[in-house]
């Protein structure tokens, strides 16, 4: 089994964590190598990575990041404030890979197992490009993409990657050209490439292995009025999921802005994570401050309070407007801006 990450040195106690429930959670796999793609760990902290490859004996193989502008081929930047540079590096998984590896698990760092994934790993794509978990999002999310609204959308954080296709069709270079075709800025860089280039592609992954925070957040019947989607996962499935995930995702939402590794988070499995980390070289390190503005603290505070107080209604119409109006337009406008400003710059 090969198993993917990317991880710069602030995240390398996250990145421990979750490799370490993998670990855990992997005993009956005989052959289980990590690679990590490293964008500037620190060697006192890759050294306490390897300490946990070790003490389970496997094996965490670095891989330097490549130089992005290099890989392109041309001046094309991908604005670190939408995503930060480092998870771009899983585009180029086929090239950075061994060439006798035909397939890779790829995980975000902000993830913990509690299950085996072998049933993913095991998982037949055919001619299918890469396999992924769908994401609750409008289809104003495909469209911003350039890509119909009638199919769906997928999250990056967990995905098995057909190396063998990605090689024989030039995948990464088809990455190249959409980004340089979208002037450089593309919403959540690396899972909007994924979606728009391999649109039609992906197979869809049972959702129990990429449990987000929305699960969390709302019940069933109101994630589709919040978000407007045109078909999710079962109704049970999710249900299930939710209650007993093989993974969980630490994204974020409106009443639960925090990640579990800074301080005061409300993630129902926060202590799930920590028992984890304590088993980690990370044991004992201060949790992470929570660097968010003013400004962000007081509306996530003001809405958590609106969604107790008002009526139901009233509080799902208002999550449809940030997710399905605001958040959609913030993109647009930022889209705008980054490519004028590049122009002025060129």
């Amino acid at each position: 089994m090969n198993v993917v990450y990317n991880c710069d040195d602030r995240f390398s106690g996250i990145f421990a964590t979750s490799v370490l429930s993998l670990f855990e959670c992997s005993t009956e796999v005989e052959d289980l190598t990590v690679y990590l793609i490293d964008n500037g760990i620190k060697k006192e902290n890759m050294a306490k990575i390897q300490e946990i490859a070790e003490t389970y004996h496997r094996r965490i193989i670095p891989v330097p990041m490549p130089d992005l502008e290099a890989l392109l081929g041309m001046d094309v930047a991908i604005p670190a404030k939408s995503n930060r540079i480092a998870t771009c590096g899983r585009l180029f998984v086929s090239s950075l890979m061994p060439k006798n590896i035909d397939k890779v698990l790829y995980f975000d760092c902000d993830t913990i197992f509690l299950r085996s994934i072998e049933p993913i790993w095991e998982t037949d794509l055919g001619d299918y490009y890469a396999g992924m978990m769908v994401d609750p999002e409008d289809p104003k999310y495909r469209s911003m993409l350039g890509i119909p609204g009638d199919g769906l959308y997928f999250n990056s954080g967990v995905a098995l990657i057909n190396l063998k296709i990605w090689r024989e069709q030039g995948i990464e270079d088809a990455f190249m050209k959409y980004l340089a075709d979208q002037g450089g800025y593309v919403p959540w860089p690396d899972q909007g490439v994924l979606n728009a280039v391999l649109d039609g592609k992906i197979l869809c992954l049972p959702c129990e292995y990429n449990v987000h925070t929305l699960l969390y957040t709302f019940s069933y019947d109101t994630l589709f009025k919040v978000k407007r989607m045109q078909w999710y996962y079962p109704r049970a499935e999710v249900e299930k999921a939710a209650k007993d995930p093989g993974m969980v995702h630490f994204t974020t939402s409106f009443s639960i802005p925090l990640r579990p590794w800074v301080e005061r988070c409300n993630h129902p499995y926060t202590k799930v994570y920590l028992q984890f980390r304590d088993k980690t070289p990370w044991k004992g390190t201060p949790l992470w401050k929570d660097e968010r503005s003013r400004l962000n603290q007081l509306m996530y505070s003001l809405f958590d309070r609106f969604s107790k107080i008002a009526p139901n209604w009233l509080y799902v119409w208002a999550a449809k407007q940030f997710y399905c109006n605001l958040r959609p337009l913030s993109f647009r406008i930022k889209k705008q801006r980054f490519i004028k400003e590049n122009l002025q710059k060129n």
